[in-house]
């Protein structure tokens, strides 16, 4: 396996994507702005050296969510922009961008801004034909840690409401599936 940058990689679904890129040999680097050194996606000096270091065969878009405190442009920043500006600044033969069935689902969404996020890294993986190859996985609700305590605190009519959890490990399997084929390109993976 070759060198990876995974995104949001300090917790959750980014350290799950990261570790299963690390036992399958690949050279890890795990950028969060909780990671050690710290690395903020949204800062362009920061992005643009751990780039330039890593020099990754392949990255994995996966930083994001709702930050407290945070407002609609901070959380469109945090997961589109960000996703965009990290993938022209790598030298990443394959990129996997990981959204969320948020910007595919057509209802109200507590974050507008994430939803819209979402929507715009799937529409950018459909519509880029550039020589990267570039595939989107679109999880529902994951069951990460974050995700469990959530889930335990609902009524049980609220968790049929809500429907199965995604497993940690269902994402990093259809990663890695994505990584395998060659022939992947543009491709959206839904999984619910």
């Amino acid at each position: 396996m070759e060198r990876a940058v995974v995104t949001g990689a300090a917790a959750g679904i980014g350290q799950a994507l990261a570790d299963r890129l690390h036992a399958e040999g690949a050279r890890v680097w795990r950028a969060d702005i909780q990671g050690d050194p710290p690395v903020d996606v949204t800062d362009e000096a920061q992005l643009a050296a751990l780039m330039a270091a890593a020099r990754p065969d392949v990255l994995v878009n996966c930083a994001g969510g709702i930050p407290a405190g945070a407002s609609e442009l901070d959380i469109l920043d945090l997961n589109l922009r960000a996703a965009l500006r990290t993938t022209e600044l790598s030298s990443a033969r394959v990129v996997i961008h990981i959204a969320s069935v948020a910007g595919i689902d057509d209802g109200p969404h507590p974050s507008p801004a994430y939803a819209a996020a979402k929507a715009g890294l799937v529409r950018f993986t459909t519509a880029y034909a550039g020589p990267v190859r570039m595939n989107c996985i679109v999880p529902g609700w994951i069951a990460t840690a974050r995700g469990l305590r959530e889930r335990e605190q609902m009524t049980p009519e609220e968790r049929d409401a809500a429907g199965p959890m995604v497993s940690m490990d269902a994402i990093a399997d259809a990663m890695m599936a994505l990584l395998r084929d060659e022939a992947a390109r543009s491709r959206v993976v839904v999984i619910r």
